[in-house]
């Protein structure tokens, strides 16, 4: 009767360590995936053109107003001549995050070139294909790698970093969504680190993939609060994911909708 009972004490303790050694084998796979990601990623940083980012040109202008002014960009006239046109009434998170590694750096020691291309006409419907780049690029842009050349990458580098969160946030998601199929939850790592789109915005300056990535920390969050039920910390996390992905962009306060049926 003894040896009977110490078996099946045993076996939830075997089970355990079956799922923790699961969930390890998960972890790693998760975090290869973040890898080749962040691989891919500097390769189209690398190879993208500088400038050729949607609306890359202002998105830049708009930091290097923060790093050489300490405020926010103006608006109307004053935005166009600065070049940051009509990103100056973007939310400010990410453009401060972005310009903290310009900070270290002299941009204006060399300043950055950006030459617009006169003929470039966005993706309207044409008879030809040309004129398709943003800027007239020389072979000598982006050299050296200093000040405002610097400045740019870097920012760019803050940009893939949010594309690894927004991967670990899918990742964190689906695992909320189906604590029981853990496969789906590196599927869906995977999907979204390969989709095209997705590395191209993540190794550009821009605020779109920054957006997603607190959007999905968000609904993250939100999930894990209704499976495990409310506690301050779980509401905390919430509301600061929440609150981030609005100061980067207002198209992040749709999520208001979702949060409060959940919190309901």
């Amino acid at each position: 009767m003894m040896f009977h009972d110490s078996r099946k004490r045993s076996v939830p303790m075997a089970s355990r360590d079956n799922n923790l050694v699961r969930s390890n084998h998960l972890a790693l796979l998760a975090a290869l995936i973040i890898f080749v990601y962040l691989g891919l990623g500097i390769l189209f940083t690398i190879s993208v053109p500088p400038f050729e980012g949607p609306d890359e040109p202002q998105h830049f202008a708009y930091l290097a107003w923060l790093i050489r002014t300490n405020s926010l960009p103006p608006a109307g006239d004053l935005a166009q001549e600065a070049g940051i046109e009509h990103e100056a009434s973007q939310h400010p998170f990410y453009y401060l995050l972005a310009s903290l590694p310009g900070r270290l750096v002299d941009i204006d020691n060399p300043p950055i070139v950006y030459r617009p291309n006169p003929h470039f006409i966005g993706p309207l419907a044409r008879d030809f294909p040309d004129n398709d780049n943003r800027a007239i690029h020389y072979e000598g842009d982006g050299q050296p790698l200093a000040g405002g050349w610097l400045a740019f990458y870097l920012a760019r580098g803050v940009t893939l970093l949010f594309g690894a969160l927004l991967i670990t946030a899918v990742y964190g998601l689906a695992r909320q969504m189906w604590p029981d199929r853990p496969t789906f939850a590196i599927q869906s790592a995977v999907l979204t680190a390969v989709i095209p789109q997705i590395l191209f915005l993540g190794a550009v300056i821009s605020n779109d993939v920054p957006v997603a990535a607190l959007g999905a920390c968000t609904l993250w969050a939100l999930a894990s609060l209704l499976r495990h039920g409310y506690s301050p910390a779980r509401a905390l996390i919430l509301g600061i994911a929440f609150g981030l992905a609005a100061l980067i962009k207002a198209s992040a306060l749709a999520l208001a909708a979702p949060l409060a049926l959940g919190l309901l």
